[in-house]
């Protein structure tokens, strides 16, 4: 069993702690941004300390490090930031420790995750890329180096990326990373089984999203057309929503703030075939198109095309579906997005 160090910030990144298990994984936790202190005095850096210095971990994985002066924001903002967080220092300057001993000895890996919604890394990080030995992305650009455009007055071109020997050996770290989905919330999803009674199913807000409102056109289009349109802006509860998508042959999967999201896998671990706008990103073991997946160019496009050639293949969207499933359970669960972490250890 691996022995793991996870350092993250409680109230950014939750998921990211959530992949890796407990049961699977011997893992020490240093968290910092509690509101609650008592859980900042939990942490046992001297511990830490030692083991880290005795190579006891197999590997550090970094969800969210602590930001306390960020290079792209005025200062009134920084200072602002800091003051709001004074209460967190003492767990600041623990990671701190941690980040020195790190760089000090590099025989223990360190791997970041970044999960956040934006395809750029934010600047703030810099200083730990050439500490570490990977660094997975979600919302990579398909031209990696994209991820580093604008953060600085180097990075305002591709080409000038290229010509910034940090930057050049920092893009060679970067990896894909779904942001999937919990092994017992997918095993809730398969576990629903149901006749299909839907053509296609929705469920969000609409509410200042342009993109969702061109499409909830085309989805009354194929509703006015005859096809058996589910749409709702209600928030179902989870078994809802389970069993509503499981008895659609298509579930409508639009971008979140973000176009990985959540929403794909639960779709797909519920046997229903997401139908999704094709991503300009470097996937992780992306959905396959007519294998597991229904994409278009853009919902106020081909979005109505696309879904209406698709529903006249019911057949074969219930194999998707089928399919849609198993792709989900091999690569996108938590515990099989922490086997391809640590495949690089």
């Amino acid at each position: 069993m691996k022995s793991l160090l996870l350092v993250d910030e409680i109230f950014q990144s939750r998921h990211v702690r959530e992949i890796f298990s407990d049961a699977s994984y011997r893992i020490d936790r240093y968290l910092f941004g509690a509101r609650d202190e008592s859980q900042n005095r939990r942490n046992d850096i001297a511990g830490i300390i030692e083991k880290l210095r005795a190579h006891r971990y197999d590997a550090v994985i970094l969800g969210n490090p602590p930001e306390y002066w960020n290079p792209r924001k005025s200062a009134p903002r920084n200072l602002s930031r800091l003051q709001k967080r004074w209460g967190d220092l003492p767990a600041f300057l623990g990671c701190e420790r941690i980040f020195h001993e790190l760089r000090k000895d590099e025989r223990t890996p360190l791997y970041m995750i970044d999960q956040m919604d934006s395809p750029v890394v934010d600047n703030a990080k810099f200083r730990l890329m050439e500490r570490c030995a990977k660094y997975f992305k979600r919302e990579l650009p398909s031209n990696v180096i994209n991820t580093f455009l604008y953060t600085s007055a180097k990075a305002e071109s591709p080409d000038s990326i290229l010509h910034d020997a940090n930057l050049r050996s920092w893009a060679a770290k970067l990896r894909p990373i779904s942001i999937g989905i919990s092994d017992e919330r997918f095993e809730r999803a398969a576990a629903v089984r149901a006749e299909k009674k839907y053509d296609l199913f929705f469920s969000g807000d609409f509410t200042n999203r342009p993109v969702r409102q061109s499409g909830r056109d085309a989805l009354l289009k194929l509703q006015s057309n005859g096809f058996r349109v589910h749409i709702s802006d209600e928030r179902y509860p989870e078994n809802v929503f389970h069993e509503l998508c499981a008895q659609s042959l298509l579930c409508w999967s639009p971008e979140g703030f973000g176009s990985d999201c959540y929403r794909h896998y639960e779709i797909a671990a519920c046997g229903s075939v997401p139908l999704r706008k094709h991503s300009p990103l470097y996937p992780y073991a992306p959905l396959r198109e007519n294998v597991d997946c229904v994409y278009y160019s853009h919902e106020s496009f081909d979005i109505y095309e696309v879904a209406r050639r698709a529903l006249g293949r019911r057949e074969e969207l219930s194999q998707m579906g089928e399919n849609a499933r198993e792709r989900v359970r091999e690569f996108h669960r938590y515990s099989r997005l922490a086997e391809y972490i640590l495949a690089e250890t």
